[in-house]
């Protein structure tokens, strides 16, 4: 009796250990992003030529490609359903101060260029996922990092 309790409790601990190890293996499409565009950056110097990032709807993949379209390094899936990435330029404009402000473009662009000289164009992803959230991640056009926006 003692044994069937503990074989059933070992047969449930292992069971939800399998569960918890696929949700730690998961990485949310956000994260996978970033490092896709640090994968780009990485690609634009190592070639010492432009490289451009897009993601395929259809495969539901981040692509970092040069300007042939011939695909460089790996590709970056995520395994949250993503339903949709966008990438909206940001157009710089004069303020009353001299200080930039900046606002978004209405139309996305098909993929972000980045340079051999680790900048890229100013840019924002909207990505909506299968859990009805959106998420907004502005880019710095000369670094990695990364903000969120409302």
């Amino acid at each position: 009796m003692v044994l069937a309790l503990i074989a059933l409790v070992s047969v449930l601990a292992i069971g939800n250990f399998d569960l918890l190890s696929e949700g730690f293996s998961r990485r949310p499409v956000d994260v996978i992003l970033k490092k896709a565009v640090h994968a780009a950056r990485y690609q634009a110097v190592k070639t010492n030529r432009p490289v451009f990032l897009n993601f395929d709807s259809e495969t539901k993949i981040f692509e970092v490609r040069d300007e042939s379209g011939q695909l460089l390094g790996d590709a970056f899936d995520s395994d949250v359903e993503v339903l949709k990435v966008e990438f909206f330029p940001i157009k710089p404009e004069e303020s009353l101060n001299n200080l930039p402000v900046y606002e978004r473009a209405l139309d996305p662009v098909e993929r972000v260029p980045f340079h051999p000289d680790r900048s890229c164009m100013p840019f924002f992803a909207k990505m909506e996922g299968d859990i009805d959230r959106t998420i907004r991640l502005r880019f710095d056009p000369f670094s990695n990092i990364s903000f969120i926006e409302d």
